[in-house]
């Protein structure tokens, strides 16, 4: 049996189990339909990834599913080219276990649960306790010294918890920083922010670009685009702590460095259309094709 037999029999087994908490699951040449109380996820896999979505209703605004999806964990927002708005989420099959296939699907349904209800910031979300080291500084260390090499560097560390690194990518440099708390690791890339920000929170240009970023979603792996309360665009990535690996920081942190540097060009132009209408023109309606993040 070959490395894709063996994940797909392993997924199928994960999903299966999750019978046992409510879900109906069944299979197809298409992949697995997993449903419950009335909602349907939708699953599938390719040489990397497995993928998980689950159609919701649109009855705000792009910008606030952008914005709730800042406080969200495992799932992001986005847009399929035939309009629909998704809730998602990727997991790398690398080391895939069925703990974090079943995080994931509890975290895409309590999305849904929550969906279209006011924007309440995420309990685990909330400070660390001061002087806790939720993940070793030396394992750390350890593991950013195979990114060296990459065009990455430290900066000083922001506290136990916080630390801050410099991507160095070919069309410019990146901020980077990578946090953990009690339950999390998560990554964060401002891409816009600041006076530039602001200006196109307060523009006719607003909708444009959160309906981009909504549909760039939909094509990232593991990674989702969103927006803060004053408009900076924010590249996130997070996982559960209990699954920080070394192979999967790795990932990770390739994954944020090349989508900051893939977007943050186009991202700039969205907010700012009318220096470059045909551009944007293009922009928004270049290829929907998935987007594959490669090893």
């Amino acid at each position: 049996m070959n490395k894709h037999a063996d994940d797909l029999q392993a997924i199928h087994a994960a999903l299966s189990a999750l019978q046992t908490q409510g879900w109906q699951v069944s299979a197809a040449a298409e992949g697995w339909q997993l449903q419950r109380a009335g909602q349907t996820l939708y699953a599938d896999l390719n040489a990397r990834w497995l993928y998980f979505s689950l159609p919701v209703p649109q009855t705000q605004p792009a910008a606030h599913y952008l914005q709730a999806a800042r406080q969200l964990y495992l799932c992001k927002y986005g847009r399929d080219p035939r309009g629909q708005l998704l809730l998602q989420a990727e997991l790398p099959l690398i080391e895939l276990e069925r703990t974090y296939i079943h995080l994931t699907v509890e975290a895409l349904w309590r999305a849904a649960q929550q969906h279209d209800s006011p924007i309440v910031r995420a309990a685990s979300d909330a400070p660390a306790e001061p002087n806790v080291e939720y993940f070793p500084r030396y394992a750390l260390d350890t593991y950013f010294k195979g990114l060296r090499h990459e065009g990455w560097g430290y900066r000083k560390p922001i506290g136990t918890n916080e630390y801050h690194f410099h991507y160095k990518a070919p069309e410019r440099p990146f901020e980077v920083y990578l946090a953990f708390n009690a339950a999390w690791a998560y990554w964060q890339v401002p891409i816009l922010e600041g006076e530039a920000a602001a200006r196109w929170w307060g523009s006719r240009e607003r909708e444009a670009l959160c309906e981009y970023l909504l549909a760039v979603n939909e094509q990232l792996y593991w990674a989702r685009f969103v927006l803060d309360e004053g408009g900076n665009v924010l590249l996130l990535l997070d996982m559960p702590l209990a699954c920080f690996s070394l192979e999967r920081f790795r990932l990770s942190a390739q994954a944020v460095a090349q989508y900051a540097s893939d977007y943050a060009y186009e991202v700039l132009i969205m907010a700012d259309l009318a220096r470059d209408e045909g551009l944007a023109g293009w922009l928004t309606g270049a290829s929907s094709e998935r987007l594959e993040f490669h090893n």
